[in-house]
Formats: structure tokens, C-alpha cells, sequence
């Protein structure tokens, strides 16, 4: 008889043969029910069968097997809520007798494979250790051969990791890789020797060896280190990664496990073997928290590292430890060292403030290793010895490039002390800078002796700030250096003669950021500072008042009190809506470049009100103007009481974006405008033109 034959049989066994008096038995409606059209009761059946002991397996199975797809998904769940039930505590005796039904299933050559697939998916969820066997020997059969790798990797390690091992040995190619990973995941000691063996295979591949390789290391096998070292200098940079954090794991482990002493010998290894600088950085992390004695040494050599980031953050931890005996470790080592350790350990010791630092920068100073000379030119500056100076002027002279530059920083620096002590020796130095650099130099020391020379107020500078206004490639650096010039002189006395410079330099065509610099000093020296503002016409001083109700945009037809009067001194009181308020016209005057007044920053309220601006104009004569106004929201202007302009606009607020001819007249003339907010950005500005839209110079409005 065929094994399909005797499994219709047992199912139909299961569902005849205990009836008694008529009755049907649990088994029979359980099987009935998981056929039936509703899917009700279907789930109610699959429910019950958590209840139900291992004899109704062979049925589920069976029915797992149908071609009705809701028959076979139904058995399906309940066959998994049974063996489910099975592993719960309280039903250890159950247990046993599930699994043992469960291995029957995947022995028998009778049943489908996504049942047997199934089944295999189940015993790694509830199996007991008989299930270890029966799964490994699954691990040569070639169809479910996965399927019971990752079963036994739900199981007890104890249990997994044998028939795991055994199989490694004789596995090949992809599924070879995947056994390599499982016996890592599992910690199988008994898989070393083959893992070792894939590991130090050359022709094994790199995906074998470098998942060999950290299957070895969670399993933390010390004798393994010689073949993980080789692996790691034989795979690619993202291979080298994943290995690197397998390790740093490890380290992590053995210190949660109380054996410090392993786990800093574990970051260590990384340390000083990882090329990925981030990995490097992570394990130098790790043994922050070590003793002096072993981190010192440490750290000194990661002062020399290739990487920025390491080399940044074992100088922070060095600059942690402020101990003599850090000092004198450093000063130890100074006399072996040579290159970029040499130059880093003279830098750390110097931002120690280290006894005898300035004379090891001396000596490093005429030094032909070129990464402790360009240090020590660099440090050099620092050290606010002026009798340095010549030796600097030698080697941004003489020096090859990277020497040159750090020398003319260096000299820098070291005219930037001299400046707070006597401005005029300090010009001096920063005129030889200015010739060592020359016209067309290296462009940042240029920039910055020419800005340093200029704030020393120094006759010197005035020649120097003319060649580079006459040179179109250096005329934004002159004026620049202009502003910074006219501010010393200033704050020297010569108060009138900085004013009239920076006043020229906001006529003139200055860089916008020269133009905001000129500005803020003049304000510095007490002049007026809206000066560019005008001469470009903007209206840059008002007096503000508000904020008013705008509720639904009412205010666009409401007349409030600016609009019939304008009582400037003194609060006044008004009734609004109802209720009475206070309101008073507050000053404000505008250094933004093209006279933006922000309302938002002036107004306590800034959502559905608005706003009044006032303000004064002298004109020596009666004339004709142009208004060019910006504003959000909406805005109504009045000039001398009459209305000229009204905008009901929504909109962001932008220069001229409005225009509306008004005339002044001879003497004092008032502009009056109600600016309009519903929510957001919330500002106007206004310009005064000519009929023709040129802009009039309000400087001279009133000659």
C-alpha cells in the first residue's frame, strides 16, 4: 500500500473511529470544522486545537495538504497554535510527545514538502533536544536543508551547535557561507577548527573567510587571532568594517562580563590594526576610562594617526589628564619619537603649557623632518617671543610650501600679541608680511596682514589700503580694509576724518558686507548710521504705533486715531472694540540696508491687527516725488494727510514693489502709512524718488 494511501487512512480513522452512540468525537469536529465554508467557525476550530493532544497531528497534516487553500491555511494554524500550547510552561510532559509527532512528519517521504518546510519551521520553535539530531541530518538533505539551519538556530545553543559544526565540515560553496554564519551566531566551539581552516583558505573566497572569520570572533576563540588579522588584510573596506565592529562587540562583551584587563586588550588590537578611521576612533572611546599608565602610550600614538577625527579625540583625552606624570610621559617619549608623532607630542605639550616647551619648539624650529618643523613654525607664533620674528621671516622666505605658509602664520600670530602691546612694532611686522606675501600671493595671509595692519590705525596702512583699491582684484580686501582703518583711527581721535571715510564708502561700490561693516561703525563712533540708507533714499527713522484689531482684514476699512490725529508725546488712552487702551508712537531707526522696518519684532501682538508708521521730511523746495513702496500685508500711505496710495495686498514684503506720485512741499512735510497683518512675516519699507524714479539723496533733501 502506498504511504499516501495509509495517511488518507489515519485521517479518516481520525474521523470515524471514536464515535460513540452517534456522537461525534472532538478529533472529527476539530476536522470538520477546519473545512468548513465560514471562516468563523474555521477559526474557532483552530482555536480548540491548542487544547488538543499530539494524536490529532497526523490529521492537521493531512489537511495542510489540501488543495482548498482555507482547508490548508486553517490546519496550518492550528497545527501552529497546538505545538505552540505544547511549549508553554506547565505542559513539559506534552512536549516531548508534539515534537516526537513533529519528526515522524519531516521522516516521512509521504508528506509534501511545504508541509515537512512547515513542520521543520515549527520544531526549532518548540523542539526538544532529540530535535538537534534530526534537524542536523536534515542539513545534507538539499531541499530543506536551510529550513533546518535556521530551526536549529532557534534551538539551545547546546543543542544547535554539533550537528552545526559537523555539518561545516563537509559543506560547500554558498550554503558553506551560511553554515559559517550560524556557528558564530550559536557560539559552537566545536566549529573552530573548520572555521579556522575556511578563514586561513585563500581560495575559499572572501564572502567564506570573512564570515569565518567573525563567526571566530563571537565565538571569542583567542587562538584565532593570527587568522583573523589575516583575513582582515585580505578583504575589501566594507568587509573590514563589519569584522572590525564584530570585534569591538567582543571587547564590549568580555567588559560586561567583568574581564577589563581582555576587553582593553581586545580595543587595543583594533586600534592599532583597523583601517577605518571611525573604527579606530570607536575603540579609542572604549579605553578611555583606563589607567594613565596604559593610556598614555596609547593615546601618544594616536596623536600621529592618519585620521583628523582620532587624532582630534586623543588630543581631547590628553588635554583631560593634567597630571605631571602625563607631562613627563610625553616628554619621554619626545626623545624617541620622530615624524608626526614627534610633532604631535610638541603640540600636546604645548597646549599643556608643559615646563620646557618653548625651548623643545626652538629646537623643532631648525628641524629637517618636515612634519615637526611646520609644527613648530605654527606654534611658534604663539609663543609671543619676538625674537623669533627673523627666523619666521627666514622660512616664509626660503621654505618650500607647506613651510612658507605656516611661517607667515606663525609671523602673523605672533604681530596679532605684539599689536595689543605696541600697535606701531606690530604695523611694522605686518608691512615685511604684506612684502613677504607680495601682490600675488598666498590670498588669505595677504588678506589677513593687510586687515591686521589697517586696525592698527598705522600711517603705514594708508599706502597699502590705496594699492589695493587700485588693484580690481583686491578692491573689496581694500575696502574692507577701509572700514577697519577708519575704526581705529577713530577710536584714536581722529573722529571726523573716520566718519567722512566710512561715509564715502557707503556712496561708493562696496561689497554689501564691507557696506553692513561701515555701518556698525559708524554707529560705533555716535554718527548717524542710516547714512547709506538715505543717500539711497529709503526712509530709515519712524515713530510706530499699534498694534490695532484686524480681525477679517477690518482694519482695511476701519479709521483708527493715527488717521484723524497724530499726538506723538505721551500714552494715550482710546477706547478700541469696546475697551479701553493704551497706546504710545515709539521711536525706531532701521540699519537694515534697504530701510526694512520689522514689525514682528517691534509688536507684542502679530496676527490679525495692524500697525502705524509716522514720519518727517525737510524739503528746502516744493517738488515732485516719486513713492516706490514694499510691504506685508497691505498698506495705505498719506503724505501731508492726503491719501496717495492703497494696497489690500497679501503678499511677502520686497523693495519698490509699489509706486504712487505724491508732492512735497517747502519746510516739514509727514508721511503717515497703516500696514496691514494677517499672520507671518510682518514689515514695509518706503523710498523716495524722482519723478523719473531715481533715488533722491535725503541728505540733501533739506539744502
Amino acid at each position: 500500500m502506498k504511504p499516501a494511501a495509509i495517511l488518507e487512512i489515519i485521517l479518516i480513522l481520525a474521523v470515524t473511529s471514536a464515535t460513540a452512540a452517534g456522537e461525534a468525537s472532538p478529533v472529527a469536529e476539530l476536522i470538520r470544522d477546519l473545512q468548513s465554508d465560514q471562516h468563523e467557525t474555521r477559526r474557532a476550530a483552530w482555536n480548540r486545537a491548542a487544547s488538543m493532544g499530539p494524536d490529532v497531528i497526523p490529521a492537521l497534516v493531512q489537511l495542510m495538504s489540501s488543495e482548498n487553500k482555507n482547508t490548508a491555511l486553517a490546519a496550518q494554524t492550528a497545527l501552529r497554535k497546538l505545538c505552540h500550547a505544547s511549549a508553554a510552561p506547565g505542559n513539559e510532559a506534552l512536549r516531548p510527545k508534539v515534537s516526537a509527532s513533529l519528526v515522524s512528519v519531516l521522516q516521512s517521504p509521504a508528506v509534501s514538502l511545504p508541509v515537512r518546510r512547515e513542520a521543520c519551521d515549527i520544531l526549532g520553535s518548540i523542539g526538544a533536544e532529540e530535535a538537534g539530531g534530526v534537524l542536523g541530518g536534515l542539513l545534507s538533505d538539499e531541499a530543506l536543508r536551510e529550513d533546518a539551519r535556521r530551526a536549529l538556530l532557534r534551538l539551545p545553543p547546546a543543542i544547535a551547535g554539533p550537528p552545526l559544526a559537523a555539518a561545516l565540515e563537509k559543506a560547500r560553496g554558498e550554503f558553506r557561507v551560511a553554515l559559517a554564519a550560524a556557528c558564530g551566531l550559536v557560539r559552537a566551539e566545536s566549529a573552530v577548527p573548520a572555521l579556522r581552516a575556511i578563514a586561513d583558505d585563500e581560495g575559499a573566497g572572501a564572502e567564506a573567510r570573512a564570515e569565518a572569520a567573525r563567526s571566530l570572533i563571537r565565538i571569542g576563540d583567542a587562538g584565532s587571532r593570527d587568522s583573523l588579522l589575516r583575513v582582515i588584510a585580505a578583504v575589501d573596506a566594507r568587509r573590514q568594517r563589519m569584522l572590525g565592529d564584530e570585534v569591538l562587540r567582543l571587547g564590549d562583551r568580555r567588559r560586561a562580563a567583568g574581564d577589563e584587563e581582555a576587553a582593553r586588550g581586545i580595543y587595543r588590537l583594533v586600534l592599532e590594526n583597523a583601517r577605518d578611521p571611525a573604527l579606530r576612533y570607536a575603540s579609542l572611546h572604549a579605553l578611555a576610562t583606563a589607567p594613565d599608565t596604559l593610556l598614555v602610550p596609547v593615546l601618544i600614538r594616536a596623536l600621529a594617526d592618519e585620521s583628523l577625527l582620532v587624532r582630534e579625540f586623543a588630543g581631547v583625552l590628553l588635554s583631560r589628564r593634567d597630571s605631571a606624570d602625563v607631562s613627563q610621559m610625553l616628554q619621554g617619549r619626545l626623545r624617541e619619537a620622530s615624524g608626526a608623532e614627534k610633532a604631535a607630542i610638541i603640540r600636546s605639550l604645548a597646549e599643556r603649557g608643559a615646563e620646557g616647551v618653548a625651548a623643545e619648539i626652538e629646537e623643532a624650529l631648525r628641524s629637517e623632518d618636515l612634519d615637526v618643523r611646520v609644527t613648530a613654525l605654527d606654534l611658534a607664533g604663539k609663543l609671543a617671543d619676538l625674537s623669533n620674528a627673523e627666523l619666521l621671516v627666514e622660512a616664509a622666505r626660503k621654505g618650500c610650501a607647506p613651510v612658507r605658509l605656516a611661517a607667515l602664520r606663525a609671523y602673523l600670530d605672533l604681530a596679532d600679541a605684539e599689536a595689543r602691546e605696541d600697535a606701531e612694532v606690530a604695523a611694522g611686522m605686518l608691512e615685511k608680511a604684506l612684502a613677504l606675501v607680495g601682490d600675488e600671493g598666498e590670498g588669505t595671509a595677504q588678506q589677513r596682514a593687510l586687515l591686521a595692519l589697517a586696525a592698527t590705525g598705522s600711517a603705514r596702512a594708508a599706502s597699502k589700503i590705496e594699492a589695493a583699491l587700485r588693484d580690481p582684484a583686491r578692491k573689496a580686501l581694500g575696502r574692507e580694509a577701509q572700514v577697519r582703518y577708519a575704526s581705529a583711527i577713530g577710536a584714536a581721535g581722529r573722529k571726523e576724518e573716520a566718519i567722512e571715510m566710512l561715509t564715502s564708502i557707503l556712496s561708493g561700490d562696496a561689497p554689501r558686507s564691507t557696506i553692513s561693516s561701515a555701518v556698525v561703525a559708524l554707529e560705533a563712533l555716535g554718527a548717524d548710521p542710516t547714512i547709506f540708507q538715505k543717500k539711497q533714499g529709503f526712509v530709515a527713522a519712524w515713530k510706530i504705533v499699534g498694534p490695532f484689531p484686524n480681525e477679517g482684514n477690518s482694519a482695511w476699512t476701519t479709521a483708527y486715531f493715527p488717521e484723524t490725529r497724530v499726538e506723538l508725546d505721551g500714552v494715550q488712552t482710546e477706547e478700541i472694540d469696546g475697551r479701553e487702551r493704551k497706546f504710545l508712537w515709539r521711536d525706531h531707526r532701521t540699519t537694515h540696508l534697504e530701510g526694512l522696518i520689522d514689525l514682528n519684532a517691534l509688536m507684542r501682538r502679530t496676527e490679525n491687527v495692524c500697525a502705524y508708521a509716522w514720519t518727517e521730511l525737510e524739503s528746502s523746495t516744493d517738488r515732485e516725488m516719486l513713492l516706490k513702496i514694499g510691504s506685508d500685508d497691505g498698506i495705505v500711505v498719506w503724505v501731508n494727510g492726503e491719501k496717495v496710495h492703497a494696497n489690500n495686498a497679501t503678499r511677502p514684503c520686497a523693495v519698490d514693489q509699489d509706486q504712487a506720485r505724491a508732492r512735497l512741499r517747502s519746510g516739514k512735510n509727514t508721511i503717515l502709512a497703516k500696514i496691514l497683518q494677517s499672520g507671518g512675516d510682518w514689515a514695509f519699507c518706503l523710498r523716495i524718488a524722482e519723478p523719473d524714479g531715481k533715488p533722491l539723496d535725503l541728505t540733501q533733501l533739506a539744502k
